[in-house]
């Protein structure tokens, strides 16, 4: 970049003076600053197109701004073998306070015409053009969850079914000792929510441990915020308690329509 326009993109300077940034110089950020070991003074080796490149470290400058983690002069590039493009264009929009900003992102648009390799973007679109690839991967997660519950709902009924069977007798003799259609059918309800609680607990417990492991692990790639969504989580819970109950409805009809002197005599 331009030295000369350096202290006109706001930056935070840590360490240095950015002002002394020339030729065959560096400004790094602090997080790069950190990783590497880094500090004024020191020489920043980097391999370039054209070999080895030692460049004296000027500045650090706080992380999260506009710049990259290393700045150095185009001229500095140049001679480094890279081509003389534009990669960033930072515009410097002063504040009407008749009008704010109104407007801004339409002329620029206009500016940039119908070129395809120019983009503009507010704050919000940016931000959502870097969620979409995110919101596919969820959707997916989405997709295989739905997948899973639907193996969830097959195998509990598949459970208290041939549990029904087996327990033919026992169902038996419960009814002729007094209990009530509507309370075997409670009863069998019962047995699916706690099959269904346990899975639903278990897989919470799990996915959090794992997603929390994971994005500790993506934090050098700038994902340094993590929410547990803790609604959606509470939400899948009793969505796990309401599947154990429908998923209960079938067997449970199915005891309670047992015969019961058949049911006790059967071996």
């Amino acid at each position: 970049m331009d030295p000369s326009t350096f202290g006109e993109l706001g930056v935070t300077t840590v360490a240095g003076d950015v002002t002394d940034l020339a030729d065959g110089t560096a400004v790094v950020d602090e997080d790069y600053a950190d990783d590497e070991g880094l500090a004024v003074g020191d020489d920043l080796v980097v391999t370039t197109v054209a070999g080895e490149l030692r460049l004296p470290v000027v500045a650090v400058v706080s992380a999260g701004s506009v710049l990259p983690s290393i700045a150095t002069t185009t001229a500095t590039l140049l001679e480094a073998g890279y081509r003389d493009l534009d990669n960033t264009l930072v515009i410097d929009a002063v504040t009407d306070p008749r009008g704010g900003l109104d407007g801004l992102q339409d002329r620029l648009e206009q500016a940039a015409g119908d070129n395809p390799l120019v983009t503009v973007k507010d704050q919000a679109e940016y931000a959502a053009e870097q969620r979409a690839p995110i919101d596919r991967l969820v959707l997916v997660v989405f997709a295989l969850l739905g997948l899973a519950l639907v193996i969830a709902v097959l195998g509990i009924v598949n459970t208290l079914a041939l549990s029904v069977v087996e327990r033919t007798r026992e169902v038996g003799l419960l009814r002729a000792v007094g209990l009530g259609r509507g309370q075997l059918r409670w009863m069998i309800t019962l047995e699916a929510v706690v099959i269904a609680a346990l899975g639903a607990v278990l897989g919470l417990v799990l996915g959090t441990t794992f997603g929390l492991a994971l994005m500790r692990t993506l934090r050098d790639e700038g994902l340094e915020v993590i929410s547990v969504p803790t609604g959606q989580l509470a939400g899948f819970a009793v969505a796990a308690l309401v599947v154990g109950v429908l998923a209960a409805a079938l067997p449970a009809r199915r005891a309670a329509g047992l015969d019961v002197l058949g049911a006790v005599s059967t071996e």
